[in-house]
């Protein structure tokens, strides 16, 4: 059995998780195409592609918008390999899925093809197109219709789409994908990186940050969508003063949102209650274990709804205690109400941090373990590649769990 993967996020080791058990627990053979967008020379020294049980190759996108990138040589590629099937990690309405397609299909109108994805907002590409044309923007215009024949040639001739969420289940069929194709799985993360460790560990780790009061932590991209400022405009609402905020240092990538962050911190007078830090992402089940609470504070505008939020599944596998605002899949990947705050509300997420706050320590104990154990039973790497594994390999009319389809978070 030989899949070839393409891939941009497995750039990043850790995100290559359920290809190893692919590779180990169920012996599929795997040639991973990591598609990056750096110089060759960089991608060389920044991507790590030794010490894994498959072979690696990196190949550089290019492209005037990410749906309109492709890669060269994919026909060689695929003639080399002679994959049985052959899985993205991007979106079918794309330019580089239609010519893997096309390349696949000309090769060996055998091969299968299938796609994990993340959207979860609705898409018409045929009325954003006209829009498009009404308001003068005819690059956007051709794009969309680009789009629209990427979606469609790609309903014809994907076999399988893995969509992360509920939502993106219900956009999917939207866009005309048949529902027997549609199979939801998790963006499982590697649980064998993200464990609790022990208070003593903790405690070396809080030290070391100079954490000495109930910590908040935000993990994640500076990005306005993340709503950070929310979360820094709740923190100032707070009527008890012994806390702190652990957050990705400003320095290693600033932008006018980071200015303006720290702008909002000095205005609201929080700058000795900030703590800054900067780890590569192999090390940060180490800071989540020194926090007493993980914020996702994402918020919803015309670009953006929140697809996943795997910080909070990393968190919930590191037995850290998680609330999350009520858009995109967070809802679905917490399910306790008492976990969730509204988005784009600074009073909201104000009050449920202190309402955790003042939760008693049994209780705490019993939502962190009720998330512990739904996140190791199914949103981890090992179930990923076990849902990829049986959609592929096994026989839909004899598998059960095709017919009956599959009940993700619990």
């Amino acid at each position: 059995m030989n899949l070839l993967v393409f891939s941009s996020a497995s750039s990043i080791s850790t995100n290559r998780a359920y290809i190893r058990d692919l590779v180990v627990n169920h012996s599929v053979k795997v040639h991973l195409c990591v598609l990056h967008r750096q110089t060759d020379e960089n991608a060389q020294n920044n991507i790590k592609t030794k010490s894994e049980p498959f072979n690696i190759t990196l190949h550089k996108l290019e492209g005037i918008h990410p749906r309109l990138e492709s890669v060269k040589g994919i026909k060689n590629i695929i003639k080399i390999f002679r994959p049985n099937h052959i899985l993205l990690e991007f979106d079918p309405a794309s330019k580089l899925v239609n010519d893997v397609i096309n390349s696949a299909k000309k090769n060996n109108s055998n091969i299968k093809i299938g796609c994990i994805v993340l959207e979860n907002r609705i898409k018409n590409y045929v009325k954003d197109a006209f829009n498009s044309f009404f308001k003068g923007d005819f690059k956007l215009f051709f794009g969309n219709l680009l789009c629209e024949y990427f979606n469609r040639n790609a309903v014809k001739n994907i076999d399988y789409l893995f969509p992360i969420s509920k939502e993106s289940c219900n956009i999917y069929k939207k866009l005309n994908f048949k529902s027997k194709i549609i199979h939801q799985l998790p963006l499982g993360i590697d649980e064998k990186l993200f464990v609790r460790r022990s208070n003593n560990f903790k405690s070396k780790i809080r030290t070391k940050l100079k954490l000495k009061h109930f910590t908040i932590a935000y993990f994640g991209r500076l990005v306005p969508e993340k709503g950070i400022k929310y979360l820094i405009e709740a923190l100032s609402l707070l009527k008890f003063g012994d806390w702190q905020l652990l957050i990705d240092s400003f320095e290693t990538y600033k932008t006018v949102y980071s200015n303006e962050i720290e702008e909002l911190i000095n205005l609201k007078g929080l700058n000795e209650k900030i703590v800054f830090f900067d780890a590569i992402h192999e090390k940060m089940p180490d800071y989540y274990n020194a926090i007493d609470l993980l914020v996702l504070p994402s918020i919803e505008n015309s670009n953006f709804k929140e697809q996943y939020g795997r910080v909070l599944v990393e968190a919930m596998l590191t037995k850290t205690f998680v609330i999350g605002s009520n858009t995109g899949a967070i809802p679905e990947i917490l399910k306790e109400k008492i976990l969730i705050f509204k988005s784009a509300c600074s009073t909201s997420l104000s009050n449920k941090i202190s309402e955790i706050k003042k939760t008693t320590e049994t209780e705490k104990t019993r939502l962190i373990n009720e998330n512990y154990i739904r996140a190791i039973q199914n949103l981890t790497a090992q179930k990923q590649a076990k849902l990829i594994y049986r959609g592929i390999y096994c026989e839909k009319e004899s598998n059960p769990y095709w017919e009956k389809g599959h009940a993700m978070f619990k």
